[in-house]
């Protein structure tokens, strides 16, 4: 089991969280890079960063290791031409949704150019839990996750927490996508 976090300082609590629900690999995600000694033999730690579409776009991210959360407007741009390793946030955007389908962000022209240029899809589960709208969301990520499936995207389960106590067993959360 893998889980994204993005730590404050707090990477000693993350580790002791996930070593009881049992992880085996954190993903510890930055504002700028750093690098994170493994000091745990149970749990895998790496490192990536957050970018922004501005700093992609001025071109101080190397993309192979980044994970980028949408931004509607550039949402093509960044698949097309950036290619990072995980998006993550397509739903979150304030729209409404249309009469006859929800407008989740991903289409399915966004989703064969995930397949093909290898981005994963992130699905947040701390942003969901913590939402207001969670019928909303949750109903605009099962299409996003259908449209994924469809066309091949990976999916990663993460928690994507910025707390500790947001970090969830993934097991237990795993229906959402099954």
């Amino acid at each position: 089991m893998k889980d994204i976090v993005f730590p404050k300082n707090n990477e000693e609590e993350f580790i002791a969280i996930a070593k009881r629900l049992g992880m085996k690999e954190l993903l510890f995600v930055y504002q700028s890079p750093k690098e994170k000694k493994n000091t745990t033999k149970k749990i895998t730690i790496k490192t990536a960063i957050i970018s922004t579409p501005n700093q992609l776009k001025s071109g101080n991210a190397n993309a192979s290791n980044t994970i980028v959360r949408s931004d509607p407007d550039k949402d093509r741009w960044i698949i097309e031409k950036i290619k990072p390793k995980i998006m993550f946030g397509f739903e979150f955007q304030d729209r409404n949704d249309f009469m006859h389908h929800r407008n989740s962000g991903i289409n399915h022209v966004t989703a064969k150019l995930m397949a093909k240029n290898k981005i994963t899809y992130g699905f947040p589960v701390a942003d969901l839990i913590n939402s207001t709208k969670q019928g909303v969301i949750l109903g605009r990520m099962k299409q996003n996750i259908k449209l994924c499936k469809k066309y091949k995207v990976e999916i990663i389960l993460a928690s994507f927490a910025s707390d500790p106590m947001d970090m969830r067993n993934l097991k237990d959360v795993k229906c959402l996508v099954d």
